[in-house]
């Protein structure tokens, strides 16, 4: 933070800077002295560095990372219920998911641990101080809202792992349900789609977490 504060007019008085976070509608005073301040004009400029373009990049990967596991579930599904030649059609696919699925869930999990430190509403180390985000407005719901996406994640993996098998078994082939393939498949985009609407909700939580501190 770059802070600026300007006083216009004559006067004597001191300013003191402490490094919390104030809930919303809170006043700013000095309880021990009964003494109160008041603000005439405060300025705070945001730069942007390394850091900054480092994030952007973290979050492109993990949004791409995302897509591409999604697009990977969906293929398997539509593979499924392909026509006459679904059987070969079914058994690239299968040979392609296992590799893509590993590499754009390491990446998921690489770039998510990278967000959560220096993505997340308070500062780093983010949500691994989660009660320092309690104490933004909002704070307690961004965290339900953010276990809620652990905890779909790790269905999602588990799915996922099925999933590879079942495919590395088809590719190599050997005998595999493919009606089953398809539940698998459809389950990891549905897991998908509620972690989508999971994100949209942290987001929005993001936004007021800083919008309720003004």
């Amino acid at each position: 933070w770059s802070v600026t504060l300007r006083v216009s007019g004559e006067g004597e008085g001191e300013t003191t800077f402490a490094e919390d976070v104030l809930p919303a509608g809170a006043t700013l005073g000095r309880a021990e002295t009964g003494a109160s301040a008041e603000l005439r004009q405060a300025e705070v400029f945001f730069s942007f560095d390394l850091r900054d373009a480092a994030n952007i990049a973290m979050r492109v990967v993990h949004s791409l990372s995302a897509v591409v596991w999604l697009a990977l579930s969906a293929f398997v599904a539509l593979a499924s219920w392909a026509t006459p030649a679904r059987k070969d059609l079914l058994r690239r696919v299968a040979r392609l998911f296992p590799i893509g699925a590993a590499v754009s869930g390491g990446m998921l999990v690489v770039s998510g641990v990278y967000n959560a430190g220096y993505g997340a509403p308070n500062r780093f180390p983010g949500l691994f101080a989660p009660a320092s985000l309690a104490r933004l407005p909002f704070g307690d719901v961004y965290l339900s809202a953010f276990f809620l996406k652990m905890l779909v994640f790790l269905g999602m993996i588990a799915t996922t792992v099925v999933l590879g098998l079942r495919c590395r078994r088809l590719a190599t082939d050997r005998p595999v349900s493919e009606g089953a393939l398809c539940r698998l498949a459809l389950s990891n985009v549905a897991l998908s789609l509620l972690i989508i609407l999971d994100m949209s909700v942290l987001v929005y939580f993001h936004y007021l977490s800083h919008l309720g501190s003004l």
